[in-house]
């Protein structure tokens, strides 16, 4: 944004930017395929409750952007 250079990221985590003009794509027949993104706990009683709801909370909001993404 505002002359900064490229990026590579998803559409759905520019996809507001691009509608509203703010980036352009600029390799449109480029695919950058599928990322896996993991979450790793410690196992047993050292698990945090707090570390497995944010993770369930970022799961969801990531299930949310990728049904709306072009």
């Amino acid at each position: 944004m505002a002359g900064l250079g490229l990026v590579s990221m998803s559409r759905a985590g520019c996809a507001q930017e691009i509608a509203s003009g703010q980036l352009v794509e600029v390799l449109t027949g480029w695919d950058m395929g599928q990322v896996d993104l993991h979450a790793i706990f410690p196992a047993g009683r050292a698990a945090i409750p707090a570390a497995r709801a944010f993770a369930d909370f970022m799961a969801a909001e990531l299930a949310k952007v990728l049904a709306t993404a072009p």
